[in-house]
């Protein structure tokens, strides 16, 4: 059944294998629960919430209100609420239109001590459908020349939420002679 537990007002018709699979579903959050009978009673689930993302960003702008063709407030550098994030950073972060930013999401920086060597550290967490656009973490020295050399500390850590966390470190350890800046592409 679609909806809270013990709701039978909106059964999903002909399901009833032990898995569902639902074709194309538009974004948004979900909520499902089953039913089980046999000779000796019935007993319902809890309802499980699922977390639809959109997978393009033409889809993304559409669930937040955007023109989808990417012109005017749906394109991909403007930020409509004026908050100063990109509509295109906040799709590939899997944030909506009016999230802002905040210490659990990151971005965060900080430093971290690899092999006695004291390196500087960038996370964020990314949206894991976000598929129409690529992250980078670039790296400088100067604030004018940025390369792709930062390197990222260990494999991604999936949240479970349709996100994972990663984090990348300079490619070079911090020295007070060298001015080290990480910065996120989309």
């Amino acid at each position: 059944y679609q909806g809270t537990s013990g709701d039978t007002s909106i059964p999903l018709s002909g399901k009833t294998s032990s898995s569902l699979s639902i074709l194309s579903p538009l974004a948004g959050t979900y909520a499902y629960w089953v039913r089980a009978t046999n000779p000796y009673g019935t007993t319902n689930s809890r309802t499980a919430r699922v977390n639809v993302t959109p997978a393009l960003y033409s889809d993304w702008l559409v669930q937040n209100g955007l023109p989808s063709d990417a012109s005017g407030l749906g394109a991909p550098g403007v930020s409509p609420n004026q908050d100063g994030v990109a509509n295109l950073l906040k799709y590939a972060l899997g944030m909506g239109i009016n999230d802002r930013f905040d210490a659990s999401r990151g971005p965060w920086t900080g430093t971290r001590t690899i092999g006695g060597s004291t390196y500087l550290i960038f996370g964020f967490i990314q949206s894991k459908s976000a598929q129409s656009v690529q992250l980078v973490v670039e790296e400088s020295t100067n604030l004018d020349i940025w390369t792709l050399t930062a390197m990222e500390c260990g494999p991604s850590y999936d949240n479970g939420d349709g996100t994972m966390t990663r984090t990348f470190r300079s490619s070079q350890p911090m020295n007070s002679k060298v001015s080290a800046y990480l910065r996120l592409k989309a």
